[in-house]
């Protein structure tokens, strides 16, 4: 079989993946990461207690930098920047 011959081959049986919704394929991966992360926890060498005192570093960075990420009151902080334009504004064309 010739080069061209095998391309065109694989051109006229063009494999197709099963579909699959999105939905599966996350919950397929969230699940892969959680045994994952399992089977990693109990194979580690540490202890437990070190392994807990990690984790629970770990998740209280996390949640501090979520929390100082995100707004504490994101609708109260958006009307404060549109008070705070609009008295710009009204600066700008001499009502202030």
């Amino acid at each position: 079989m010739t080069m061209d011959e095998l391309l065109q081959h694989f051109q006229d049986d063009e494999p197709t993946l099963p579909d699959i919704d999105r939905g599966t394929l996350l919950w397929g991966m969230a699940l892969g990461i959680l045994v994952g992360g399992l089977v990693t926890l109990f194979k580690s060498s540490k202890g437990s207690r070190e392994n807990r005192d990690q984790i629970g570093a770990v998740t209280t960075n996390m949640r501090k930098r979520v929390k100082t990420a995100m707004p504490a009151d994101p609708i109260q902080e958006s009307m404060a920047a549109g008070k705070a334009a609009a008295a710009r504004r009204r600066e700008d064309i001499g009502e202030g």
